[in-house]
């Protein structure tokens, strides 16, 4: 327990979450999640073992984070929506029409689980939907699985321009953002703030999205209407699947470094061209009135 406390300390937190984290791994139960040892993962509610580092953190949604491994497993349904993608995974009651799962869970327990795993998140990414500056953060991995099928996310997700599955990127821990609450009566700022994936239930991004947890980290993510399901790999909406996100092995880094070099390299090519073929910087972005910007 005391070791996984100074690793939170160690990567300079915000407060608030130094606060949630350790409160995760107390008998206070912030968010409802406890920790269970070699026992049936039967619900959460039990009390935290003494050694925390070889167990298991049950979400109060039944979300499975995995101290050792440094993954988080979470259960959901596929959407498989006939619009163009700008989500690869929000929460019940998101914007499932434009996203191709929807995941069972609280945002902000992805977004603390990362944490926990010592991931940094990216400061200074986009601030609007569609915004054309990269993403940073970490990079992580997403999986899904079904029926005894398992996934890279990347290749369930078409690239309109090439009719091929998105490049695998990964995905950057951009970690959303703290936006703060206003006075639907006076439009003045009432001291509170909250998180803003909580509001949205916005969790992975396809298209540039500063509430996100997580984003598509090339360029291409200021492009709009450019990814589509990929229908020949998914199964039939409403199917039960697993979400897993994990962290890469040094060699897996090493790859998703690489293919986003290429990647960015050739987007940006992409974006020349077109700032010679017209006035216009890129293409239309659709600004958002986004309190804060990260610094």
């Amino acid at each position: 327990m005391k070791k996984i406390i100074e690793g939170i300390t160690k990567h300079f937190l915000p407060f608030p979450i130094i606060i949630c984290l350790i409160s995760i791994l107390l008998p206070g139960q912030y968010l409802n999640l406890s920790v269970q040892g070699n026992q049936e993962l039967d619900r959460p509610g039990d009390q935290p073992v003494a050694d925390a580092e070889e167990n298991i953190i049950i979400g109060e949604q039944g979300e499975k984070i995995y101290l050792k491994e440094k993954k988080i497993e979470i259960d959901g349904l596929i959407s498989n929506p006939t619009w163009p993608l700008e989500l690869l995974a929000c929460a019940e009651g998101g914007k499932d029409y434009e996203s191709l799962v929807v995941m069972q869970c609280r945002p902000q327990t992805i977004h603390l689980a990362l944490a926990l795993f010592g991931l940094k998140e990216g400061l200074g990414g986009p601030v609007y939907f569609g915004d054309l500056t990269k993403p940073t953060g970490d990079l992580v991995l997403v999986l899904m699985e079904w029926e005894q099928k398992s996934y890279r996310a990347e290749d369930l997700v078409l690239d309109a321009r090439t009719n091929q599955p998105m490049e695998r990127v990964g995905w950057s821990f951009t970690a959303s953002e703290f936006v703060d609450e206003i006075d639907p009566d006076t439009g003045e700022p009432t001291g509170r703030r909250f998180y803003s994936a909580n509001s949205t239930k916005t969790i992975i991004a396809t298209y540039h999205d500063p509430s996100a947890i997580l984003d598509n980290p090339g360029l291409a993510g200021g492009f709009k209407n450019i990814y589509f399901p990929n229908k020949e790999l998914l199964p039939e909406k409403g199917t039960k699947i697993k979400i897993i996100i994990r962290v890469p092995d040094e060699k897996e880094l090493k790859e998703l470094v690489k293919i986003n070099q290429e990647v960015d390299r050739r987007e940006r090519e992409l974006l020349q061209k077109m700032k010679e073929l017209s006035p216009a910087d890129g293409p239309p972005k659709e600004k958002e009135n986004h309190p804060e910007q990260k610094q």
